[in-house]
């Protein structure tokens, strides 16, 4: 387990906690983390030192790479400056009414 999520995140400039418990779920022939008694998929280790996520946080939103980087494209488009990983974050968490960057269960590598 230790070495896909080690992959799945190395592999990638932009994750997200969901797409990492769909593809965890899927290679191992469960519906839900828990099936697999490894307790709660956000407070394995991995996930918590990748993501940041907060130790009281329960559930992430639903949110794929996919929609993540369509959400980017329209907001470098509108910026008029040169935009950074935190500006982009923080505009992501306020435009899917979450209170705070870490709680979007994403982790973004580059924007390059």
């Amino acid at each position: 387990m230790n070495a896909f999520i080690h992959c799945y995140v190395a592999a990638r400039k932009i994750v997200t906690v969901y797409d990492l418990e769909v593809e965890i779920c899927k290679n191992e022939g469960v519906v839900q983390f828990e099936e697999l008694g490894l307790g709660p998929f956000l407070q394995h280790p991995l996930v918590a030192h990748y993501f940041l996520v907060p130790a009281d946080l329960s559930v992430v939103p639903k949110l794929s790479s996919e929609e993540i980087i369509n959400v980017l494209l329209k907001f470098v488009d509108n910026s008029k400056k040169r935009i950074t990983i935190v500006d982009f974050l923080n505009h992501l968490a306020e435009k899917k009414s979450v209170s705070g960057k870490e709680k979007l269960g994403v982790r973004v590598q580059s924007l390059g």
